[in-house]
């Protein structure tokens, strides 16, 4: 439901990585983490993004299973059309040096932003 949704978005990038949860439960959030090759480094050939990191809170996920299916579809509407505009002005460079960990920029997603009646 919201990976297939938010993966469509995302689109087809050299060197996708994702990291997303396997058998998800509604414990917790739902994460899911992007990065890919940035392909603008001649000294980095392998230089990814920035972590991409957009998070639906549980609550969000809780009312999004508690509505009608017609919220439901609006909801995974509303999500896209959010993931979307934010890449839009997203800039998934950074000057982390060598070696360390890319950086990583979060999307929190909540029940105002895409559960509504």
């Amino acid at each position: 439901m919201f990976f297939d949704a938010i993966r469509s978005v995302i689109g087809e990038r050299d060197g996708l990585g994702i990291v997303r949860p396997e058998n998800y439960d509604g414990s917790c959030d739902y994460r899911v983490t992007f990065s890919w090759l940035l392909n603008n480094d001649p000294e980095r050939l392998n230089k990814r993004s920035k972590n991409l990191v957009i998070v639906i809170t549980q609550e969000a996920v809780a009312d999004y299973h508690d509505a009608p299916q017609n919220v439901q579809e609006r909801a995974i509407e509303m999500l896209r059309d959010l993931i979307a505009q934010n890449l839009e002005t997203y800039d998934p460079n950074h000057a982390a040096p060598y070696m360390t960990e890319e950086p990583s920029e979060q999307w929190l997603f909540t029940s105002a932003d895409i559960v509504v009646y």
